[in-house]
């Protein structure tokens, strides 16, 4: 999976722990215990090999928001409504509506 420049940073050094993404065909076959390697978009020869710990499926961004908001290394900013516009970057409202949204938990595997 790739990452944009400060999200891949803030995973490599224990920042962020948890990915959002559509919960698309894709990232249905996703399993506890998978091992994704994350690149840095800015320079694709930067990776992190990541596990996954939990994987919580919910039916809309917002929802996933809400619901880990406080828990650490998030990657969340405290505006909910802007967080969901970032996703809005790179998704859009009808997909998230068909797919629902997976919070990916993660930690670094060596």
């Amino acid at each position: 999976m790739k990452l944009g420049q400060e999200s891949f940073e803030n995973m490599k050094c224990g920042k962020k722990l948890i990915e959002y993404r559509l919960n698309d065909e894709k990232r249905q076959e996703l399993k506890v215990g998978d091992a994704i390697i994350f690149e840095n978009l800015s320079n694709l020869e930067d990776k992190i090999k990541m596990e996954v710990t939990k994987l919580l499926s919910y039916k809309s961004f917002e929802e996933a928001f809400i619901d880990l908001k406080d828990i650490p290394n998030n990657d969340l900013t405290n505006n909910i409504n802007q967080d969901i516009e970032d996703m809005y970057q790179y998704y859009n409202k009808e997909d998230e509506i068909k797919y629902g949204c997976l919070a990916i938990i993660l930690i670094e595997k060596e």
